[in-house]
Protein backbone atom coordinates (compact mmCIF):
# COMPACT_ATOMS: atom_id res chain seq x y z
CA UNK A 1 0.00 0.00 0.00
CA UNK A 2 1.26 3.52 -0.83
CA UNK A 3 2.54 5.49 2.16
CA UNK A 4 1.24 8.93 3.12
CA UNK A 5 4.47 10.55 1.84
CA UNK A 6 4.18 8.84 -1.53
CA UNK A 7 0.52 9.74 -1.91
CA UNK A 8 1.41 13.15 -3.37
CA UNK A 9 2.64 11.42 -6.52
CA UNK A 10 -0.61 9.43 -6.98
CA UNK A 11 -3.10 10.48 -9.66
CA UNK A 12 -6.14 11.32 -7.50
CA UNK A 13 -8.49 10.98 -10.46
CA UNK A 14 -7.46 7.41 -11.23
CA UNK A 15 -10.37 5.44 -9.72
CA UNK A 16 -8.56 2.14 -10.40
CA UNK A 17 -6.19 2.91 -7.51
CA UNK A 18 -7.61 1.81 -4.08
CA UNK A 19 -9.15 4.68 -2.16
CA UNK A 20 -6.71 4.31 0.75
CA UNK A 21 -3.79 4.71 -1.67
CA UNK A 22 -4.97 8.07 -2.97
CA UNK A 23 -4.47 11.51 -1.48
CA UNK A 24 -6.67 12.36 1.52
CA UNK A 25 -8.46 15.31 -0.18
CA UNK A 26 -9.93 12.82 -2.66
CA UNK A 27 -12.22 11.39 -0.03
CA UNK A 28 -13.49 14.88 0.75
CA UNK A 29 -13.63 16.49 -2.67
CA UNK A 30 -14.82 13.74 -4.96
CA UNK A 31 -18.48 13.98 -5.98
CA UNK A 32 -19.81 10.43 -5.51
CA UNK A 33 -22.85 11.16 -7.66
CA UNK A 34 -20.57 11.81 -10.65
CA UNK A 35 -19.20 8.28 -10.69
CA UNK A 36 -20.80 5.10 -12.02
CA UNK A 37 -24.05 3.93 -10.46
CA UNK A 38 -23.40 1.54 -7.56
CA UNK A 39 -24.26 -2.11 -8.04
CA UNK A 40 -26.11 -2.18 -4.73
CA UNK A 41 -28.26 0.34 -2.88
CA UNK A 42 -26.01 2.75 -0.94
CA UNK A 43 -26.10 2.31 2.82
CA UNK A 44 -27.46 5.81 3.39
CA UNK A 45 -30.47 4.93 1.21
CA UNK A 46 -30.98 1.50 2.76
CA UNK A 47 -30.33 2.42 6.40
CA UNK A 48 -33.94 3.14 7.31
CA UNK A 49 -35.21 -0.09 5.75
CA UNK A 50 -32.45 -2.12 7.40
CA UNK A 51 -33.27 -0.67 10.80
CA UNK A 52 -36.98 -1.41 10.34
CA UNK A 53 -36.27 -4.97 9.20
CA UNK A 54 -33.92 -5.65 12.13
CA UNK A 55 -36.46 -4.19 14.54
CA UNK A 56 -39.24 -6.29 13.00
CA UNK A 57 -37.11 -9.45 13.19
CA UNK A 58 -36.33 -8.77 16.85
CA UNK A 59 -39.96 -7.99 17.68
CA UNK A 60 -41.18 -11.12 15.90
CA UNK A 61 -38.76 -13.33 17.83
CA UNK A 62 -39.78 -11.81 21.17
CA UNK A 63 -43.45 -12.25 20.27
CA UNK A 64 -42.92 -15.87 19.19
CA UNK A 65 -40.98 -16.72 22.36
CA UNK A 66 -43.61 -15.08 24.58
CA UNK A 67 -46.46 -16.91 22.87
CA UNK A 68 -44.58 -20.21 23.09
CA UNK A 69 -44.21 -19.80 26.85
CA UNK A 70 -47.93 -19.11 27.28
CA UNK A 71 -48.90 -21.88 24.88
CA UNK A 72 -46.88 -24.41 26.92
CA UNK A 73 -48.91 -23.61 30.04
CA UNK A 74 -52.19 -23.78 28.08
CA UNK A 75 -51.30 -27.17 26.60
CA UNK A 76 -50.42 -28.53 30.04
CA UNK A 77 -53.75 -27.35 31.43
CA UNK A 78 -55.59 -28.83 28.43
CA UNK A 79 -54.09 -32.25 29.13
CA UNK A 80 -54.98 -31.94 32.81
CA UNK A 81 -58.57 -31.03 31.91
CA UNK A 82 -58.91 -34.01 29.53
CA UNK A 83 -57.69 -36.36 32.27
CA UNK A 84 -60.23 -34.84 34.66
CA UNK A 85 -63.07 -35.38 32.16
CA UNK A 86 -62.13 -39.04 31.80
CA UNK A 87 -61.97 -39.62 35.56
CA UNK A 88 -65.07 -37.51 36.20
CA UNK A 89 -67.26 -39.98 34.30
CA UNK A 90 -66.66 -42.55 37.03
CA UNK A 91 -66.21 -40.16 39.96
CA UNK A 92 -68.49 -37.12 39.76
CA UNK A 93 -67.17 -35.81 43.07
CA UNK A 94 -63.78 -35.13 41.54
CA UNK A 95 -63.32 -31.31 41.39
CA UNK A 96 -62.62 -29.66 38.06
CA UNK A 97 -59.07 -28.30 37.70
CA UNK A 98 -58.73 -24.65 38.61
CA UNK A 99 -58.62 -22.63 35.42
CA UNK A 100 -55.50 -20.71 34.41
CA UNK A 101 -55.20 -17.01 35.12
CA UNK A 102 -54.38 -16.21 31.50
CA UNK A 103 -54.45 -12.44 32.09
CA UNK A 104 -51.68 -12.75 34.69
CA UNK A 105 -49.63 -15.18 32.60
CA UNK A 106 -49.96 -13.08 29.45
CA UNK A 107 -49.11 -9.85 31.26
CA UNK A 108 -45.90 -11.40 32.54
CA UNK A 109 -44.84 -11.99 28.93
CA UNK A 110 -46.00 -8.65 27.54
CA UNK A 111 -49.08 -10.11 25.82
CA UNK A 112 -52.78 -9.27 25.96
CA UNK A 113 -55.77 -11.54 26.57
CA UNK A 114 -59.20 -11.19 25.00
CA UNK A 115 -62.20 -13.25 26.11
CA UNK A 116 -64.77 -13.33 23.32
CA UNK A 117 -67.72 -14.99 25.02
CA UNK A 118 -70.08 -17.14 22.96
CA UNK A 119 -70.09 -15.98 19.32
CA UNK A 120 -71.94 -16.90 16.18
CA UNK A 121 -69.71 -17.15 13.07
CA UNK A 122 -70.85 -13.79 11.69
CA UNK A 123 -70.11 -12.13 15.04
CA UNK A 124 -66.58 -13.51 15.08
CA UNK A 125 -65.85 -12.12 11.62
CA UNK A 126 -67.34 -8.78 12.64
CA UNK A 127 -65.73 -8.37 16.07
CA UNK A 128 -62.55 -10.46 15.79
CA UNK A 129 -61.78 -10.46 12.06
CA UNK A 130 -58.04 -10.97 12.55
CA UNK A 131 -58.49 -14.14 14.60
CA UNK A 132 -61.37 -15.42 12.43
CA UNK A 133 -59.35 -15.11 9.21
CA UNK A 134 -56.04 -16.22 10.71
CA UNK A 135 -54.42 -19.37 9.37
CA UNK A 136 -54.02 -22.24 11.81
CA UNK A 137 -50.40 -23.32 12.15
CA UNK A 138 -49.86 -26.74 10.57
CA UNK A 139 -53.39 -27.08 9.16
CA UNK A 140 -53.64 -24.44 6.38
CA UNK A 141 -57.20 -23.50 7.28
CA UNK A 142 -58.95 -20.51 8.84
CA UNK A 143 -59.37 -20.48 12.59
CA UNK A 144 -63.11 -19.79 12.22
CA UNK A 145 -63.59 -22.82 9.99
CA UNK A 146 -61.76 -25.06 12.46
CA UNK A 147 -63.69 -23.58 15.39
CA UNK A 148 -67.16 -23.99 13.88
CA UNK A 149 -66.92 -26.94 11.53
CA UNK A 150 -63.87 -28.86 12.75
CA UNK A 151 -63.36 -31.26 15.60
CA UNK A 152 -61.95 -28.65 17.97
CA UNK A 153 -62.64 -29.58 21.58
CA UNK A 154 -62.69 -27.34 24.68
CA UNK A 155 -59.26 -26.38 26.00
CA UNK A 156 -57.46 -27.57 22.88
CA UNK A 157 -54.79 -24.97 22.16
CA UNK A 158 -54.63 -23.55 18.62
CA UNK A 159 -51.87 -21.30 17.26
CA UNK A 160 -52.56 -19.14 14.20
CA UNK A 161 -51.25 -16.14 12.27
CA UNK A 162 -53.23 -13.52 10.34
CA UNK A 163 -52.28 -11.70 7.13
CA UNK A 164 -50.90 -8.73 9.08
CA UNK A 165 -48.40 -10.95 10.90
CA UNK A 166 -50.27 -10.95 14.22
CA UNK A 167 -49.94 -14.24 16.08
CA UNK A 168 -52.60 -15.84 18.27
CA UNK A 169 -52.82 -18.67 20.77
CA UNK A 170 -56.47 -19.51 21.47
CA UNK A 171 -58.76 -22.17 22.79
CA UNK A 172 -62.48 -22.80 23.09
CA UNK A 173 -63.81 -22.96 26.63
CA UNK A 174 -67.50 -23.55 25.89
CA UNK A 175 -69.54 -24.90 22.98
CA UNK A 176 -73.22 -24.03 22.61
CA UNK A 177 -75.38 -26.08 20.19
CA UNK A 178 -76.82 -24.18 17.23
CA UNK A 179 -80.28 -22.78 17.87
CA UNK A 180 -82.59 -19.95 16.85
CA UNK A 181 -82.92 -17.56 19.81
CA UNK A 182 -86.27 -16.23 20.91
CA UNK A 183 -87.05 -12.76 19.57
CA UNK A 184 -87.64 -11.48 23.09
CA UNK A 185 -84.03 -12.38 23.96
CA UNK A 186 -82.48 -10.46 21.05
CA UNK A 187 -85.11 -7.80 20.34
CA UNK A 188 -82.81 -4.85 21.03
CA UNK A 189 -80.09 -6.29 18.80
CA UNK A 190 -82.58 -6.87 15.98
CA UNK A 191 -83.90 -3.31 16.22
CA UNK A 192 -80.39 -1.89 16.26
CA UNK A 193 -79.34 -3.94 13.22
CA UNK A 194 -82.51 -2.94 11.32
CA UNK A 195 -81.95 0.75 12.03
CA UNK A 196 -78.33 0.44 10.96
CA UNK A 197 -79.34 -1.17 7.67
CA UNK A 198 -81.92 1.58 7.01
CA UNK A 199 -79.33 4.28 7.75
CA UNK A 200 -76.81 3.11 5.14
CA UNK A 201 -78.61 4.42 2.02
CA UNK A 202 -79.36 7.69 3.83
CA UNK A 203 -75.67 8.13 4.68
CA UNK A 204 -74.67 7.41 1.08
CA UNK A 205 -77.24 9.88 -0.25
CA UNK A 206 -75.95 12.58 2.08
CA UNK A 207 -72.35 11.84 1.07
CA UNK A 208 -73.36 12.17 -2.60
CA UNK A 209 -74.86 15.60 -1.87
CA UNK A 210 -71.66 16.73 -0.16
CA UNK A 211 -69.55 15.38 -3.03
CA UNK A 212 -71.64 17.39 -5.50
CA UNK A 213 -71.03 20.54 -3.42
CA UNK A 214 -67.29 19.83 -3.38
CA UNK A 215 -67.16 19.33 -7.15
CA UNK A 216 -69.01 22.61 -7.79
CA UNK A 217 -66.72 24.58 -5.48
CA UNK A 218 -63.54 23.22 -7.04
CA UNK A 219 -61.80 23.71 -3.69
CA UNK A 220 -60.21 21.19 -1.38
CA UNK A 221 -62.61 19.50 1.03
CA UNK A 222 -61.15 21.50 3.91
CA UNK A 223 -61.91 24.73 2.03
CA UNK A 224 -65.30 23.62 0.71
CA UNK A 225 -66.55 22.64 4.17
CA UNK A 226 -64.58 25.10 6.30
CA UNK A 227 -67.76 26.47 7.91
CA UNK A 228 -69.32 23.05 8.57
CA UNK A 229 -68.73 22.11 12.21
CA UNK A 230 -70.75 18.91 11.73
CA UNK A 231 -68.23 17.51 9.25
CA UNK A 232 -64.70 16.23 9.85
CA UNK A 233 -62.12 16.64 7.09
CA UNK A 234 -58.98 14.50 7.36
CA UNK A 235 -55.81 14.71 5.28
CA UNK A 236 -54.66 11.12 5.02
CA UNK A 237 -51.28 11.41 3.39
CA UNK A 238 -50.13 9.00 0.68
CA UNK A 239 -51.26 5.38 0.87
CA UNK A 240 -51.22 2.24 -1.26
CA UNK A 241 -54.11 -0.10 -2.02
CA UNK A 242 -52.32 -3.15 -0.62
CA UNK A 243 -49.33 -3.70 1.62
CA UNK A 244 -47.33 -6.57 3.10
CA UNK A 245 -46.62 -4.62 6.29
CA UNK A 246 -43.27 -4.57 8.11
CA UNK A 247 -43.54 -7.97 9.82
CA UNK A 248 -41.15 -10.50 8.21
CA UNK A 249 -42.86 -13.26 6.21
CA UNK A 250 -41.51 -16.78 6.33
CA UNK A 251 -42.78 -17.69 2.86
CA UNK A 252 -44.41 -15.62 0.13
CA UNK A 253 -45.48 -12.18 1.37
CA UNK A 254 -49.17 -11.92 2.20
CA UNK A 255 -50.87 -8.82 0.83
CA UNK A 256 -53.57 -7.02 2.77
CA UNK A 257 -55.59 -3.81 2.58
CA UNK A 258 -53.48 -0.86 3.73
CA UNK A 259 -54.43 1.14 6.79
CA UNK A 260 -55.22 4.82 6.17
CA UNK A 261 -54.86 7.55 8.76
CA UNK A 262 -58.30 8.93 9.57
CA UNK A 263 -60.25 6.18 7.76
CA UNK A 264 -61.89 3.47 9.84
CA UNK A 265 -61.44 -0.01 8.31
CA UNK A 266 -61.13 0.80 4.59
CA UNK A 267 -61.99 -2.13 2.34
CA UNK A 268 -61.61 -3.11 -1.30
CA UNK A 269 -64.58 -1.00 -2.44
CA UNK A 270 -63.14 2.07 -0.72
CA UNK A 271 -59.77 1.50 -2.37
CA UNK A 272 -61.37 0.84 -5.75
CA UNK A 273 -63.16 4.19 -5.59
CA UNK A 274 -60.10 6.08 -4.34
CA UNK A 275 -57.73 4.69 -6.97
CA UNK A 276 -60.21 5.23 -9.81
CA UNK A 277 -60.11 8.99 -9.13
CA UNK A 278 -57.59 11.31 -10.76
CA UNK A 279 -56.00 14.20 -8.87
CA UNK A 280 -58.67 16.78 -8.05
CA UNK A 281 -61.62 14.43 -8.61
CA UNK A 282 -64.20 13.68 -5.90
CA UNK A 283 -65.91 10.37 -5.12
CA UNK A 284 -67.97 8.62 -2.45
CA UNK A 285 -67.30 5.27 -0.76
CA UNK A 286 -68.14 3.40 2.41
CA UNK A 287 -65.72 1.56 4.65
CA UNK A 288 -65.56 -2.23 4.87
CA UNK A 289 -68.36 -2.74 7.46
CA UNK A 290 -70.43 -0.04 5.69
CA UNK A 291 -70.73 1.93 8.89
CA UNK A 292 -69.29 5.23 7.60
CA UNK A 293 -69.76 7.00 4.26
CA UNK A 294 -66.74 9.01 3.08
CA UNK A 295 -66.37 11.82 0.56
CA UNK A 296 -62.96 11.36 -1.07
CA UNK A 297 -60.90 13.93 -2.95
CA UNK A 298 -57.54 12.92 -4.39
CA UNK A 299 -54.96 15.71 -4.09
CA UNK A 300 -52.04 14.06 -5.88
CA UNK A 301 -50.62 10.82 -7.24
CA UNK A 302 -47.05 9.96 -6.28
CA UNK A 303 -46.34 7.63 -9.21
CA UNK A 304 -47.23 8.45 -12.85
CA UNK A 305 -49.47 5.95 -14.62
CA UNK A 306 -46.76 4.99 -17.14
CA UNK A 307 -44.42 4.06 -14.27
CA UNK A 308 -47.12 1.93 -12.70
CA UNK A 309 -47.63 0.10 -16.00
CA UNK A 310 -43.91 -0.61 -16.39
CA UNK A 311 -43.68 -1.77 -12.76
CA UNK A 312 -46.66 -4.06 -13.35
CA UNK A 313 -45.04 -5.66 -16.39
CA UNK A 314 -41.74 -6.15 -14.55
CA UNK A 315 -43.22 -7.51 -11.31
CA UNK A 316 -43.54 -11.13 -10.25
CA UNK A 317 -46.74 -12.56 -11.68
CA UNK A 318 -47.40 -14.62 -8.55
CA UNK A 319 -47.97 -11.44 -6.55
CA UNK A 320 -50.74 -10.31 -8.89
CA UNK A 321 -52.32 -13.75 -8.87
CA UNK A 322 -52.61 -13.35 -5.11
CA UNK A 323 -54.11 -9.86 -5.56
CA UNK A 324 -56.81 -11.24 -7.85
CA UNK A 325 -57.68 -14.17 -5.60
CA UNK A 326 -60.29 -12.19 -3.66
CA UNK A 327 -62.00 -11.20 -6.91
CA UNK A 328 -62.03 -14.83 -8.04
CA UNK A 329 -63.63 -15.92 -4.77
CA UNK A 330 -66.26 -13.20 -5.03
CA UNK A 331 -66.99 -14.23 -8.61
CA UNK A 332 -67.50 -17.84 -7.51
CA UNK A 333 -69.84 -16.76 -4.69
CA UNK A 334 -71.90 -14.64 -7.08
CA UNK A 335 -72.03 -17.43 -9.66
CA UNK A 336 -73.19 -19.96 -7.07
CA UNK A 337 -75.83 -17.61 -5.66
CA UNK A 338 -77.16 -16.87 -9.17
CA UNK A 339 -77.21 -20.57 -10.01
CA UNK A 340 -79.22 -21.42 -6.89
CA UNK A 341 -81.63 -18.53 -7.50
CA UNK A 342 -82.18 -19.40 -11.18
CA UNK A 343 -82.82 -23.06 -10.34
CA UNK A 344 -85.27 -22.16 -7.59
CA UNK A 345 -83.42 -24.35 -5.10
CA UNK A 346 -84.27 -23.98 -1.43
CA UNK A 347 -82.61 -25.77 1.43
CA UNK A 348 -81.88 -25.26 5.10
CA UNK A 349 -78.26 -24.21 5.18
CA UNK A 350 -76.07 -24.91 8.22
CA UNK A 351 -75.50 -21.91 10.49
CA UNK A 352 -71.78 -22.01 9.69
CA UNK A 353 -70.84 -21.55 6.09
CA UNK A 354 -67.57 -19.77 5.55
CA UNK A 355 -68.90 -17.80 2.58
CA UNK A 356 -71.67 -16.23 4.67
CA UNK A 357 -70.19 -13.27 6.54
Amino acid sequence: MTTRKEAADVDTKDTSIPLLDRAEPLALDRDVSAGPSPEYTPLWDAESGIRQRLAADSATKRMTDALAAVETKMVEFGKEHVNWEIKHTSDESLPEPQSLNLAEIASAHGLTVQQTGLLAPAEMFEKFAGLADSTVVGRSMMFARLAYTGDLQPYTTVASTDSAGNQYVAWITEISPEHVPELADIKEEVISAWRFAQARPLALARADELATEARKSGDTLAQAFADRSDLTVVTTGAFTWLTTGMVPQFSSPILRISEIDGVDLPGSKFMQTAFALSAGEVGVAMNQPESIAYVIRVTSEDTPAENLRSDFLASNQDMYLQVGQADVQQLLRTWRADLVADAGVHWERPAIEETRR
